[in-house]
């Protein structure tokens, strides 16, 4: 590799406006323009600048970058690293720079051309692209050292590679990619107001909504690091898990036996580019934010994602960050327990993972009115939100209830004719069953995140700062198992009852809950 941008040297800032500046100054400085492959230092600025190693990928106009601190990174080699850079010498636009190494499989389309064919069906809320591409083409001649091969030594003994992947959980082909985007934002923990934070969650769900309507496609990653805030919202990032939803009509998009929902494959699906057959061996998203939906099977019998799971995901983020980040009534130790419970928590049966009991009992019981959070319109639109979506948990009517439901809604027999417990059952099953398509229409929710931004109730100084009840640090949560990420030492012991998660106090609402 000639040069390396992910080997830049790091800046002491991390907003645009200082950074621009600061590279305003290099340049008046660095005297003569370097041949290309050098780096240059100027006697004031011990930031280097590095050519842009993306073969053929950029504009000729885009000769340098330097970068800033980095907004998001993960510790694991095979995830992704993302960093703010500020490029271009000559105009002296900001811009951010992904470094990842992306899955390369079959069906996975590249984050880049996910992104495109949003941006051709007009999806709102996303970012531009400067330019994208994989790092080095393999030549016979030199080593790939931007291709991992690391899985087809998986299951074998050392040093012996295999001819083909075993299809081993968690190893999977990996190839080094990077994506210059145009739009900056910052980190949606950084709001400076409830009010700010709603508006960009707002944003999302318009870009979550939009992409699967027009262009048939599921985010699958919700995360409070996917969602940045930008001067006229929000921004939706980070599409490398996305995948085609390939419905005739999107209304049946969330109804696994309809073609193209379910994991099997279905030959007659036209799916270019993006397959619609499973493309992984393990859930895709991020664990502490993933729908408890696909938590509570075993990772053998996780459902099919669906639009509502990443509405529900999108809720998840707001509560998590709300716990994290404003005022409320929990002591830090209970803090730590309660988000360890909610968000965090796994079990390993045999060699699978399952989870997501947490983030059930929390939906079922409501209890995010009970921690005691300042914002009443924020309170109200986390309660609306959440009894939405405890419908998926709870207890379906029984079956003679539902069918009597059918019978009214065919026309026979009369309503008038039910006894009054059947009428008050009937009455059940009605609400239960207009909650179910509330939690698969986007327009419902975005209409209460719409009501709650018109409430003239919002404090305007409630920003992130205002309590936060542990140090900010960066989100270094994996894609799949989530320990702990509070240090042990930052917990105290407390008079106040944590959140304890009771299989049993709950089992006879979910007895009868569906799985799609």
């Amino acid at each position: 590799m000639d040069s390396d941008l992910s080997s830049c040297g790091s800046s002491n800032h991390s907003r645009p406006d200082v950074a621009l500046a600061q590279l305003r100054h290099h340049n008046r400085n660095r005297g003569p323009a370097q041949p290309p492959g050098q780096t240059s230092r100027s006697s004031h600025n011990t930031h280097p600048v590095t050519p842009a190693c993306l073969p053929g990928a950029l504009p000729p106009h885009v000769a340098s970058m330097i970068n800033g601190t980095p907004i998001a990174m993960k510790t694991s080699a095979c995830s992704p690293f993302i960093s703010n850079h500020y490029y271009d010498s000559e105009e002296f636009k900001p811009a951010l720079l992904k470094d990842t190494w992306r899955v390369d499989l079959p069906g996975i389309e590249k984050e880049g051309e996910t992104i495109k064919e949003l941006h051709k069906k007009h999806v709102p809320h996303i970012p531009k692209i400067i330019c994208a591409t994989d790092l080095h083409q393999v030549r016979p001649s030199f080593a790939d050292n931007h291709r991992m091969c690391t899985h087809l030594y998986a299951a074998s003994e050392p040093f012996e590679r295999q001819e083909v992947w075993p299809e081993i959980e968690g190893l999977r082909p990996h190839t080094h990619y990077r994506i210059v985007l145009k739009t900056i934002g910052i980190s949606l923990m950084d709001f400076k107001s409830s009010r700010q934070l709603v508006t960009a969650a707002r944003d999302a769900l318009r870009a979550l909504a939009a992409a699967f309507h027009n262009a048939k496609i599921l985010h699958r990653d919700i995360s409070c690091g996917n969602i940045l805030i930008v001067k006229t919202g929000g921004l939706l990032i980070d599409w490398d898990m996305a995948k085609r939803v390939p419905a005739a009509n999107p209304k049946e998009a969330d109804d696994p036996s309809k073609p193209g929902n379910s994991n099997a494959t279905d030959v007659n699906a036209q799916t270019s580019p993006i397959a619609c057959i499973p493309r992984q061996i393990e859930r895709s998203g991020t664990w502490r934010f993933m729908s408890a939906r696909l938590l509570l099977p075993l990772n053998s019998d996780v459902p099919p994602h669906t639009l509502a799971d990443d509405m529900e995901s999108l809720l998840h983020v707001l509560i998590w960050i709300a716990m994290r980040c404003m005022p409320h009534n929990l002591a830090p130790g209970v803090l730590s327990d309660n988000l360890h419970n909610i968000f965090d928590r796994y079990s390993i049966i045999g060699t699978e993972m399952r989870g997501g009991s947490g983030k059930e009992f929390f939906l079922l019981t409501r209890e995010i009115g009970n921690i005691g959070l300042k914002d009443p319109v924020l309170v109200n639109l986390l309660k609306d939100l959440s009894a939405i979506f405890a419908v998926q948990y709870e207890g379906a009517p029984d079956e003679d209830t539902s069918k009597i439901l059918r019978q009214i809604d065919a026309g026979e027999p009369s309503e008038a004719v039910l006894s009054e417990s059947d009428r008050d059952l009937l009455c059940i099953a009605r609400i239960y069953r207009r909650r179910q398509r509330q939690r698969e229409d986007s327009a419902w929710i975005l209409g209460l995140f719409e009501r709650a931004l018109k409430d003239a109730r919002w404090p305007n100084d409630d920003d992130e700062s205002a309590e936060n009840k542990f140090p900010p640090k960066l989100d270094h949560g994996l894609k799949r198992k989530a320990p702990d990420t509070i240090d042990e030492n930052e917990r105290t012991v407390v008079k106040q009852k944590p959140i304890m998660i009771d299989r049993n106090a709950h089992s006879t609402a979910r007895q009868n809950g569906s799985r799609d």
